[in-house]
């Protein structure tokens, strides 16, 4: 006999929503730590993505075999910040090899220590605006991920704690959800 209200095999399936909602949420303390530690100590910047790293894969190692649906909201967001993390590291280098390369053509590769000297102090205006042009390469791309880093953090938590999984864009799978 078939009752309505009958649990099912599917339903019965423990599924912490809370949990999961908070794995994707614990990613944001990496970036309160890297916002107070420029003010700070800036030393703790440096170690603040990997807080955000190391946040949810200690709460998800917590209930991983205990709760499938935390063991794949676990992944799906280990996979989208080691991206990040990736995607950051790239950025940095892109625009220091954007800068000094600028310069370098600018200026010539082979100078001495004296030469180097009086080309910025004849250059300086030069070199002033190849940084700032860099910089805000730099920038403009760090707030563009920050945004997207946000935006897709609070989806993920809304569509975990309403029962659903969230496939992360951009995110490299190294984790198999």
């Amino acid at each position: 006999m078939y009752v309505e209200n009958q649990p099912t095999a599917v339903n019965q399936q423990k599924k912490d929503t809370s949990y999961a909602a908070l794995i994707h949420l614990s990613s944001f303390l990496g970036l309160f730590v890297s916002i107070f530690s420029i003010v700070l100590i800036p030393f703790i910047g440096i170690f603040a993505p990997l807080i955000g790293i190391f946040t949810p894969l200690i709460l998800w190692l917590i209930k991983k075999d205990e709760d499938i649906f935390v063991d794949k909201h676990g992944k799906s967001c280990l996979n989208f910040e080691i991206s990040i993390f990736i995607y950051n590291i790239i950025i940095t280098f892109v625009s220091i090899i954007g800068v000094v390369s600028y310069l370098v053509s600018t200026f010539g590769s082979s100078l001495s220590e004296n030469d180097v000297y009086t080309l910025l102090e004849e250059n300086s205006f030069s070199i002033l605006t190849s940084s700032v042009v860099g910089g805000i390469f730099f920038l403009f791309f760090l707030v563009l991920i920050f945004l997207f880093y946000v935006i897709v953090k609070i989806k993920a938590a809304i569509r975990a704690s309403n029962g659903k999984l969230y496939k992360y864009p951009l995110a490299i799978p190294f984790f198999k959800i």
